[in-house]
């Protein structure tokens, strides 16, 4: 689940004023106290009077504790009257990775196709290029990343 959200839509803590421009709590926040304070996650929970808004930001180190503060963060926010998953969402730590892992295939994709057509027109070494085994390792270690193995 996301990262940031604000469950002021059906279901949230109440409707605000929201005379002024909505604040979200940024993920840079949590990071920064996670390394000030040597902590693997932090979950923010912030009530907004003037929006009527509960939000909620986490932060984890790697995949699995990512996961963990949001599961963490879903639960105070239900806790505290919330419901997090009618809530905006203003970051996810997953649509970021996703991208990480389409880019890296999409390398991947490239290389191959020009080194088949360079191996059709008969260069002997095509298969063997720098830049198809480069892409080849990025394309691994985003999937690795992203499967909290790194």
């Amino acid at each position: 689940m996301p990262e940031d959200r604000d469950p002021a839509g059906p279901g949230g803590l109440g409707e605000g004023d929201m005379t002024a421009e909505y604040l979200p709590v940024p993920v840079s926040t949590a990071r920064e106290i996670a390394e000030k304070y040597d902590k693997s996650i932090v979950i923010i929970c912030a009530w907004d009077p003037e929006h009527g808004i509960l939000h909620t930001t986490t932060y984890g180190r790697n995949p699995r504790e990512k996961e963990w503060a949001v599961q963490g963060g879903e639960m105070a926010s239900k806790t505290l009257g919330a419901m997090p998953e009618v809530g905006t969402q203003f970051e996810d730590y997953r649509l970021a990775q996703a991208l990480k892992l389409l880019l890296a295939l999409d390398e991947l994709t490239s290389a191959v196709a020009d080194a088949v057509r360079r191996h059709e027109a008969g260069d002997p070494l095509a298969l063997k290029s720098n830049m198809l085994e480069a892409a080849y390792r990025n394309a691994v270690d985003a999937i690795e990343e992203a499967k909290g193995k790194v």
